[in-house]
């Protein structure tokens, strides 16, 4: 796809890792970027990755909060009549990134890279993203772009794709949700998408929620149980999504759904000889699933899901049910000096098991 670029540049926060701000610098251009094809390499560049994994997407949470990129467009972008001064604008945009990079001790400084563009339909866009160099994507001395040529995925750190006709009817329009997310996030890997950039935006819900936890283990739910007949292979499979969320939310680590979701899922048709059923990024497709790539896993909805298997060997009896329920319908009591596990049910649960077991009523 042909784009027309409208202005780009490329400003600097300097900061080390696990720094107070104080010790931050901002250092602005005071110039635009040379309207070259770097530009285009870059645009195209983002654009490619965002085909990749383009699921998360967000929405501005209001259009007057200070520091904030919502403002500073809404301010020298959507309420201006006169030619748009794309230096000023970006200077703006960049003090307040730097305002809500300084307050966060572990972020590191980066180049930040703005380019307005235009695509064939005539659709505005605003790409800003913070980038790291390497061999493959080097900046000059005027501070802008001298090798885009390859660029190498470790040098993103994350990006933002905003369409700007969109986003302006929102501004016009705030009491009116738009239908679609006009904020597109490019992120490197499985890496976190950073709070601080959600809050610089600021987004009007925070994207690693709780809700797409729920909603991603209710679709894996739905997709094995028309995937895969076999009771036991559909609950090991169901097992080892819930121990792999496990794991990622106590080391701390966000779950990515095409790197981690989709690969067990794959695998697991494989190893069960069911590749002629359609894989999980195709029932999504199918099923108009719109999942946010990354996330952090939130511990409380995934124990509805997550299995235990509670065995009394000596008295042979195994009690199986969701981790949910423990400590809240399943308890171990004490008695006296007796220790029991006591089980909370309902009325029909209790007459069902009475009738049927006479003995249980002492």
């Amino acid at each position: 796809m042909a784009y027309t670029i409208q202005a780009g540049i490329i400003h600097q926060i300097k900061k080390e890792q696990n720094t107070k701000g104080s010790a931050a610098t901002l250092q602005l251009q005071e110039a635009l970027h040379s309207n070259n094809e770097h530009l285009k390499n870059f645009v195209e560049y983002a654009e490619q990755q965002l085909q990749k994994s383009g699921r998360n997407s967000s929405i501005s949470g209001g259009f007057g909060i200070q520091n904030t990129l919502s403002k500073a467009l809404a301010d020298d972008y959507f309420s201006t009549n006169d030619q748009i001064d794309y230096l000023l604008l970006s200077k703006e945009i960049a003090k307040g990134l730097f305002h809500f990079v300084t307050k966060k001790s572990a972020t590191t400084g980066e180049y930040v890279p703005m380019i307005f563009y235009r695509d064939r339909s005539n659709t505005d866009y605003l790409l800003l993203s913070l980038i790291s160099l390497n061999k493959y994507i080097n900046i000059n001395t005027n501070g802008e772009f001298s090798n885009t040529s390859v660029i190498d995925n470790d040098a993103l750190k994350v990006g933002l794709k905003i369409n700007l006709v969109q986003m302006a009817l929102h501004h016009a329009n705030p009491n009116d949700p738009p239908q679609d997310n006009y904020i597109q996030w490019i992120q490197r890997g499985s890496s976190k998408l950073p709070e601080y950039i959600q809050e610089f935006v600021p987004v009007s819900e925070q994207i690693d929620n709780g809700k797409t936890t729920n909603l991603l283990l209710q679709s894996v739910m739905n997709y094995t149980e028309s995937t895969f007949d076999d009771l036991k292979t559909r609950q090991k499979v169901e097992t080892d999504i819930t121990i792999l969320m496990r794991t990622k939310l106590d080391q701390g680590e966000p779950v990515h759904i095409e790197e981690d979701i989709d690969k067990l899922l794959d695998t697991a048709l494989t190893t069960h000889g069911l590749n002629d059923k359609p894989k999980f990024n195709e029932y999504r497709q199918t099923n108009n699933i719109v999942l946010d790539s990354s996330f952090r896993v939130d511990g409380q909805k995934l124990q509805r899901y997550e299995k235990f298997d509670l065995s009394l060997a000596e008295k042979g009896i195994t009690i199986k049910g969701t981790k949910s329920e423990i400590g809240e319908s399943i308890k171990a009591v004490t008695i006296e000096e007796d220790k029991y596990l006591q089980i909370k049910i309902s009325d029909d649960e209790y007459t069902e098991l009475t009738t049927r077991y006479k003995a249980l009523v002492q």
